[in-house]
């Protein structure tokens, strides 16, 4: 298990380098900044010249050389590639030919001074700089922005007005002394020359990095990057295509409890499927969470979806396939109904809590009998609690059952990000779990009222870290002359960084008085994104403000107290996750990918820009 769990650390530290791309204004004050200060630097290397021109003629030089080509090359690949969503896709071709007029600005600053020190030709330092600048274009297109065919093309665009710009500023500039371009057409000749040489170098890098996929997953590596990118910038779902690859059929267990008013009014609903939900944006499972939690509330009132006690083996590939597990709770629950109809369901309740070590373990169990049935949820705060092998998670159920005397089902409240350890056997965690489970008695029962309350829109975003199922709360009371309350705050999210989960926990009891309180998240996927695999809340958001949310959900829920009965229901689904298998394989084949390139790109990038210059310098 530690070599897995080392293979995942490998591969999601290639996350640190993803980042939001800025939006498009932002962009282009970072260009036009740079392109000024890029001239001035080319200026003070090729010779001496006044403050006052260094600054006019230089700056002039950096813009016009520089941040003309870029933005015109930008418009032109926006307009071409993506006409339906130009905005959007401005903005990512704004900020690539941005990081492309960085390395032209290095490589003519490079240039310049190997001309005026050592005479070498300027124009060939152009051409090569210019032709990387091509194969940087390409492969962004292609690879991120999925520009496809159009790839071609739209790589060529910033060079030529490169070039061109370079041509018709050498005629009044600094440039005139170190460059010549006598002829646009034989220029541009040998920009192609170059630039089909270092792609047929890229190809290569392609061909390598595709091997370890294609051998042991089955698919293309640079298709599934392109997927992915996507997915990340547009939505689409296509990477689904990838998963599917990849997927494994199982026939996963779902649970619920339901509950209604004592007049049979549908009040609320506790899902608890054995899936988890992920892997990312709105791919596979990411957003069941928010989709079961509408397409079940419709019928069944406010819907708590929550993370079972699974690992990523279960990541569903389809995300039409919440139809399948709603389908699947539907069935169970008119079973449970018939069964359940000569008693009317459980009306008496009781909490129960236990702890060992760092694991907690405390729920509620309903009714008594043959139909005795529990709600257990875990968390080891302050230590990680994070996802947990399914055999494991099985076993803790049975094993509370057999102290409950009832049917159990157990939800991981998934509220403390440390190291991000999941729950594995022969660890010290699963280990706690069991004597916590060892030390749970049968609760004394008592009839129960339940509240509960839903804010899908809580002024969150999935950026920010909140998915779409937003803040849920359900407060419980039990007994009546001596009553106690005792309340589950749910955020559709991925995990929380221990001190926020301390801080709102102790602000709510503060503040309501209950005589236990919790928080957990669903551990939504839907939250991550190409710069935030880990992204536990706060996130992006205002610890405050999130604190005010869940305060004003709990109100809302606490008014919302009535008498209930509950029902116990369970489902088995069929349908295609990850597996085990497949998650092991890919991350070993991530990482073999990233070893090597790490040892190839570099050494095919340097003998092809080798070759490239010795090409143009006998091309005279």
């Amino acid at each position: 298990m530690g070599g897995l769990e080392e293979q995942k650390r490998k591969a999601v530290g290639t996350t640190k380098f993803f980042f939001h791309v800025p939006k498009s204004r932002r962009t282009l004050v970072y260009l036009l900044a740079w392109s000024f200060v890029a001239g001035l630097v080319n200026r003070a290397i090729y010779g001496k010249i006044s403050l006052g021109g260094l600054v006019v003629f230089g700056g002039a030089d950096g813009v016009l050389l520089l941040a003309l080509p870029a933005l015109f090359a930008a418009l032109l690949a926006a307009g071409f590639a993506s006409p339906r969503d130009f905005r959007n896709a401005f903005r990512y071709y704004l900020f690539l030919s941005f990081c492309a007029s960085i390395l032209a600005a290095v490589g003519y600053a490079a240039g310049v001074t190997a001309n005026r020190f050592a005479g070498f030709d300027l124009l060939v330092f152009f051409l090569v700089v210019n032709a990387l600048v091509a194969c940087l274009w390409f492969l962004v297109s292609f690879v991120a922005l999925n520009a496809k065919w159009r790839s071609a093309p739209i790589s060529l665009l910033q060079p030529f007005f490169n070039l061109a710009f370079i041509f018709l500023w050498s005629r009044i500039s600094f440039l005139e002394a170190g460059v010549t371009i006598e002829s646009p057409v034989i220029a541009g000749l040998k920009l192609l020359l170059a630039t089909a040489v270092l792609l047929f170098a890229l190809w290569s890098l392609f061909y390598v990095i595709n091997a370890p996929a294609k051998r042991n997953l089955g698919v293309n590596a640079i298709q599934a990057a392109a997927l992915f990118f996507a997915q990340t910038i547009r939505g689409s779902k296509d990477f689904e295509r990838v998963l599917e690859e990849m997927g494994e059929p199982a026939l996963m267990p779902v649970r619920a409890f339901e509950f209604k008013t004592l007049g049979g009014k549908p009040k609320a609903l506790f899902v608890i499927p054995s899936l988890h939900f992920g892997p990312f944006g709105n791919v596979g499972g990411s957003e069941y969470p928010a989709r079961l939690s509408a397409e079940l509330g419709q019928r069944h009132g406010t819907t708590f979806v929550w993370h079972g006690l699974v690992n990523h083996d279960f990541n569903p590939v389809e995300s039409s396939d919440y139809a399948l597990v709603a389908a699947a709770i539907e069935k169970a629950l008119r079973e449970a109904e018939k069964t359940e109809a000569k008693t009317g369901g459980a009306r008496t309740a009781g909490f129960f809590e236990s702890s060992a070590g760092a694991a907690d373990v405390a729920g509620f169990a309903f009714g008594s009998g043959a139909n005795a049935a529990a709600f257990a949820t875990v968390s080891r705060f302050p230590e990680s609690t994070e996802d947990f092998d399914y055999g494991l998670g099985e076993a803790l159920r049975n094993a509370c059952g057999a102290r409950l005397r009832a049917e159990c089902v157990i939800a991981d409240r998934h509220n403390c990000l440390t190291d991000g350890t999941e729950v594995a056997a022969g660890g010290e965690a699963f280990a706690e779990y069991e004597e916590a489970a060892r030390g749970i008695a049968p609760p004394r029962q008592a009839p129960f009222k339940l509240g509960v309350a839903a804010f899908a829109e809580t002024g969150f975003s999935p950026p920010q870290g909140v998915g779409r199922a937003g803040i849920r709360a359900a407060v419980f009371e039990i007994g009546r002359e001596r009553r106690k309350r005792y309340c589950l705050v749910l955020i559709d999210a991925n995990n929380c960084v221990p001190a926020f989960r301390a801080r709102a926990v102790e602000s709510l009891k503060r503040k309501f008085g209950f005589d236990w309180i919790e928080i957990a998240t669903s551990d939504t996927h839907s939250v991550n994104s190409l710069a935030g695999i880990y992204n536990p809340l706060p996130g992006g958001a205002s610890s405050e403000a999130l604190v005010k949310q869940m305060e004003r959900a709990v109100e809302a829920a606490l008014r919302d107290l009535e008498s209930c009965k509950a029902w116990y229901a369970e489902s088995r689904v069929r349908l295609d996750v990850m597996g085990a298998e497949s998650q092991s394989e890919m991350l070993s084949t991530i990482n073999a990918i990233i070893a090597v390139a790490k040892i190839i790109a570099p050494a095919i990038l340097v003998l092809s820009i080798l070759l490239v210059t010795v090409a143009l310098l006998v091309w005279k």
